[in-house]
């Protein structure tokens, strides 16, 4: 899984997204699911906490990139 948080007014394309990740790195290394965020979750020191990027998608408080497969 994969979370991305896009600039402002960036309209992401799970297609395109793919297509471009296909043409860098093994398929094999590639998401299976790919999730929109605004922000990437932190803790106090500012690192990622990715206990609460798993609870963000299993609570389905962020949306799934849409044309991803």
């Amino acid at each position: 899984q994969a979370l991305i948080v896009a600039a402002p007014g960036f309209n992401l394309n799970g297609g395109e997204l793919r297509a471009e990740l296909l043409e860098r790195i093994e398929r094999y290394k590639t998401p299976d699911k790919c999730f929109v965020a605004t922000e990437l979750p932190t803790g106090r020191t500012g690192k990622l906490d990715r206990r609460m990027l798993c609870t963000l998608v299993e609570d389905g408080q962020v949306q799934p990139l849409l044309n991803w497969d």
